[in-house]
Order: structure tokens, then sequence, then C-alpha cells
């Protein structure tokens, strides 16, 4: 598939080199910036990544930071959240059932949404602190992230960008986390959106309870500027 910007008719032959010379995540980038928030520009170029990692597809054994390391393009914003996936001996399908319903959201509300959709899962674990805390370790948690790129410094555009992109995770907040007592990567959290703090400190005292205020005094003891902490953990 082959895509041209109005007016580049007459790109020197030094511009194609210079194309054929672009690591993929960088022409994905070029790609996405011809129209970043035209849902059917956006499928079309998820259309041509799913052929790319279908046409990539192989084996290979290496260390696990050769192996699980990859190159996740530009600049980008990211939403992760986690939620349990039922006991490893009988997985509730919980996993599964949310990403349909994400994919449900996306087409109903014409959400211009790149590939890919993030998922994994992990086990448990004992962190009080970590989303995926569980005495138990047989519970398993899946984590999905919601993606949208930054490929241009136009800043008009960008804020455009930036507008869908909290946009598309409010809806996925609204819709979804409750049903699938889902909760945001605490790294993934952002707060400079208008009215946006209040909420997530809300979400963050309800799924965490004294856990933060513990963390708060903790760090205090052990850390004189309180470098381990900020306004959401208190």
């Amino acid at each position: 598939m082959q895509y041209k910007v109005e007016g580049s008719r007459d790109k020197s032959s030094d511009d194609e080199q210079d194309i054929d010379e672009l690591s993929f995540t960088e022409l994905r980038d070029k790609l996405i910036a011809i129209d970043p928030l035209n849902k059917h520009h956006i499928v079309k170029v998820n259309q041509v990544e799913a052929e790319f990692w279908k046409k990539s597809e192989g084996y290979r054994v290496g260390w696990s930071d050769e192996i699980l390391g990859f190159d996740c393009g530009g600049q980008q914003w990211v939403s992760e959240t986690c939620f349990p996936a039922g006991k490893l001996a009988k997985p509730s399908m919980k996993d599964l059932e949310y990403i349909e319903e994400l994919k449900k959201l996306i087409e109903k509300e014409e959400i211009p949404a790149p590939a890919p959709i993030e998922q994994r899962w992990t086990a448990s674990t004992w962190s009080p602190l970590s989303p995926a805390s569980s005495p138990s370790e047989d519970d398993i948690f899946s984590w999905v992230g919601i993606i949208m790129y930054l490929p241009t410094m136009d800043a008009r555009q960008r804020k455009d960008i930036t507008e869908e992109f909290f946009h598309y995770r409010h809806l996925t907040q609204a819709k979804l986390w409750d049903d699938y007592s889902a909760y945001e990567h605490w790294a993934k959290i952002e707060t400079d959106r208008g009215g946006a703090e209040s909420e997530l400190n809300e979400n963050v005292n309800i799924e965490y309870g004294p856990k933060p205020k513990t963390w708060k005094v903790y760090t205090r003891k052990r850390k004189k500027h309180d470098v381990a902490k900020n306004h959401l953990k208190a």
C-alpha cells in the first residue's frame, strides 16, 4: 500500500532513498502523521502494520533482555490498566472479554486508535501497592495498554492528538474499568488534564485504601526529600 501527501509528486529520489532507510516504527510515524485523527486512515495504517508483523513471524532464542525488548516508536501517550483474570488453574476469561469490549467501544465511538492494543499477563504479587497485589499465588492478572502516537512537532496537531487520546482513555475508564475491577498503572497516570486530578486521587484511595498513607509515612522515614512519593500517593 502506498501513501502520497498532496504536493509530493515532485519529491526527489533522495527523499525516496531516505524512506527506504527508515525503520518500521519511523515509517509508521510518517504514515500516521499524514492524518492522525482520521479513523479510516488509521485503519489502513493498522492493516499495513498487521501485515508487517505477519511477515515478521519466526523463532529466536536469546537472553530475556534481547527477546523482550522492542522498539516502541516515537513519542506517544499510553494508558495501561490491570485487572484480575481468574486463577492459573481456572482463568475467568475476563482478559479476552475486556479486549472484545474495548474493540466494540473503539468501533462504536469511531476512535482513530492506532495499533497495537498491548496485552500481557502476570502472576500476582505480594507488593501491596501493585494493582496485581493478591495474597493468593494462583491469581493471575491481565494488563491492557491503549496508545496514541505523537508523530509530529506541530503544536496544534499534538494538542488535537492529546485531546483525542484523553477522550479515548476517559471512554475506557467510564465504560470498562469498574466492570472489570481495572486500575491504571501508577506510572502511567497523568493529572494535568483539567479536573482529572481529584478523580484520580479518589480512584487511588478507593483501590489502595490506607496503603498510600502507610507508604507516605514509610518514605518520610527513609527519604529526606520524599523522592519516592508524589501527591497521588499521599
